[in-house]
């Protein structure tokens, strides 16, 4: 039996991160449209908590630890993240020495609801008529 299936159709709704998305999954599309041509895409790429039963989404991919709920979750990966300041903001602020300093911080981090524009060569080669891609 081959890797494609002729056979699957319909259609797939797939939430993610849009940097995740971007990084992972928008570079498997063309592949993957290829090995199953009766699956139509429905891409949710958003960095806001959405409700994934309301959605109907078939799969989501998150970096966040799924609420007490009765939807399955599996650990794909760990997650490294980085705080970074520049000199001139620890000179002028102070240099956090616990993470509870952090309250009395200026951040920025990605718990917006502006838009995060998809970027890259790889965009062009996955819209299709089988893609819907929804950014939020």
């Amino acid at each position: 039996m081959g890797f494609g299936n002729e056979h699957v159709a319909g259609t797939l709704r797939l939430t993610a991160s849009s940097t995740f998305a971007q990084q992972y999954v928008l570079p498997l599309m063309p592949e993957f449209l290829e090995l199953y041509p009766g699956i139509n895409l429905d891409l949710r790429l958003s960095d806001m908590e959405l409700d994934l039963i309301q959605g109907s989404f078939d799969l989501a991919l998150r970096d966040s630890v799924l609420p007490d709920s009765n939807l399955k979750a599996r650990k794909l990966a760990d997650d490294r993240r980085l705080l970074c300041a520049s000199p001139e903001y620890l000179a002028k602020w102070g240099t956090p020495k616990h993470p509870d300093d952090l309250c009395s911080h200026q951040l920025i981090a990605f718990k917006s609801q502006a838009t995060i524009n998809l970027i890259g060569q790889m965009v062009n080669r996955v819209n299709s008529t089988r893609v819907r891609l929804v950014t939020a």
